[in-house]
């Protein structure tokens, strides 16, 4: 298990997650390697995160390499690996596509030119929706560990209480997610500075994400497939 660890609440919250697998791992043995990256003695001038994807999967391929693994997973839902934009403002490099599958496919093709153990980054879930995913846990027993993790992209400055905002894209997507996969007992509101579902949407980015991201669905949801070719022409680059 490789994580990347910019604070100490972030670290602490992994370990305990971590622990939790151990417990459950029966006889498998997880390793797990922590990379402290952060700002020290300033404040990040760029908060968009863009290269995030490139920083864990370059992380996974050198303990991989050194390891002699091959094959290394680094695992999400298939519709946020495409990620397309809710509204007009979220378009080319504000639309971070952590593991889409050209980014996997040009990644894999740098890496093996850099390291001497050949590596390959791959994502078995890209075919699943978040609630596809999330029903794994519900197969297997472990419901109870979806609250041991954060989706949250506002993490700074989060409470141990509330450590989710409730209203970035990553939450408001967590939250249709766990209520499609009916596992919002093991999600609880409580954790979140917002829960949009029922408090008032304060202006400005709280009431911009939601509304976009439900009038994304609707318009989604009334689109044939070679209508969502021609509309999103993103979606060729898988």
């Amino acid at each position: 298990l490789v994580s990347h660890q910019p604070a100490l609440n972030i670290e602490s919250r992994q370990s305990s997650l971590v622990r939790e697998l151990r417990k459950r791992a029966g006889s498998v043995q997880l390793l797990r390697i922590g990379v402290p990256v952060h700002h020290r003695h300033s404040q990040a001038h760029d908060t968009a995160q863009r290269s995030r994807s490139f920083l864990f999967a370059s992380m996974a391929a050198c303990v991989a390499s050194q390891s002699g693994v091959f094959d290394v997973i680094l695992p999400d839902n298939g519709v946020v690996s495409l990620n397309l934009p809710i509204n007009d403002q979220l378009i080319g490099a504000k639309a971070t596509r952590s593991t889409h599958p050209k980014f996997f496919q040009l990644f894999n093709k740098f890496v093996n030119q850099v390291l001497h153990t050949p590596v390959q980054i791959g994502n078995p879930f890209w075919e699943r929706t978040r609630a596809e995913v999330l029903d794994v846990l519900k197969k297997t027993g472990n419901e109870d560990l979806l609250q041991e993790t954060i989706s949250c992209s506002k993490t700074r400055g989060r409470t141990n209480a509330q450590p989710q905002c409730g209203y970035c894209s990553q939450c408001v997507d967590r939250r249709f997610g766990v209520l499609a996969a009916d596992l919002e007992e093991h999600d609880l509101t409580e954790k979140y500075g917002l829960e949009f579902f029922t408090h008032e949407l304060p202006e400005g980015e709280a009431l911009t994400v939601v509304t976009s991201y439900v009038r994304l669905a609707l318009r989604l949801d009334s689109m044939d497939e070679s209508s969502l070719f021609s509309e999103f022409p993103q979606l060729h680059d898988c």
